[in-house]
């Protein structure tokens, strides 16, 4: 399910920045509309999201697509080999799956200077991941106050991989610390971070309302869902893209351009693209 069964046209009008909101693991629909934008050549600028939004696009962005879909499905077939009996169960299990992935996308830092380390922690722990993802992804954290309450804080600057890591889980948990603040599911303060600099037009790509989509896949699915869930959302991406290259007015020369202050819908109401002016919905 990596890669779109038809060909997708070309979006015009240069780069764009990415809008995911949270959804549990109705996030693969997302994985399959990334993988059709990048068959299409359009390049993704940034990513903006909530919960597990968020954390698929710090996934592709450190680990890459294919070995993202691989995960999914790695785990996907884990669940049809023991499955989780209750919701709570599976929500439980989902938490844990994003820890330990946590730790894959965003590995501890390099030792200092001196110190000994074996042939497997060094090959682990060099990496500086975190810079893959600066500047690129912005995930919307709920932080929690004992005064304050629940307030919204978007994290793109980490600077290290402990922070990155931390901005990771923060973003789709259901409780941990970061920046030394007791911090929840960004979804709740925000689900849906557009971004508000006008620098170029935003795709917002979203589940709600998708019949195919089961709602328990919150936080549980099956190898058959993976597939299902990514062909959909490539489906969907192809016909989006198919009616932007019919939107389009003509070309000069080999340049192609979007509708200057139209928004573009797929036809199932999921993928908007919004121009660069647009900042809300």
């Amino acid at each position: 399910a990596c890669l779109p069964k038809k060909k997708p046209p070309p979006l015009g009008g240069g780069p764009i920045d990415l809008v995911v909101p949270g959804n549990g693991f109705k996030c693969l629909y997302y994985l399959g509309v990334v993988t059709v934008l990048e068959a299409a050549g359009v390049e993704v600028r940034r990513f903006a999201g909530a919960s597990s939004g968020a954390m698929l696009a710090f996934e592709l962005l450190v680990l890459g697509t294919r070995a993202t879909v691989d995960l999914y499905a790695a785990y996907g077939a884990l669940q049809d080999e023991r499955p989780a009996w209750t919701f709570a169960g599976a929500a439980w299990r989902a938490d844990r799956h994003w820890r330990m992935l946590a730790d894959r996308v965003f590995p501890q830092e390099a030792a200092p200077t001196g110190a000994q380390t074996s042939d497997d922690d060094a090959s682990s722990s060099s990496s500086s991941s975190w810079e893959l993802v600066e500047g690129r992804v912005y995930a919307s954290v709920t932080r929690l106050g004992l005064t304050s309450g629940a307030t919204n804080v978007i994290y793109s600057e980490y600077g290290s991989q402990r922070r990155a890591r931390d901005a990771y889980y923060a973003t789709g948990t259901g409780l941990t610390r970061i920046d030394g603040f007791c911090a929840t599911d960004g979804g709740v303060t925000n689900n849906l971070p557009l971004f508000g600099d006008k620098l170029r037009p935003q795709l917002l790509v979203r589940t709600k309302g998708l019949a195919a989509i089961r709602d328990d896949m919150i936080a549980r699915f099956s190898l058959a869902d993976v597939d299902a869930t990514v062909r959909l959302g490539q489906d969907d991406c192809v016909a989006f893209l198919e009616r932007a290259a019919a939107a389009a007015p003509p070309s000069n020369g080999d340049c192609e351009k979007l509708p200057g202050d139209a928004v573009l819908v797929s036809p199932g109401g999921n993928i908007q693209l919004l121009p660069r002016g647009q900042t809300s919905i």
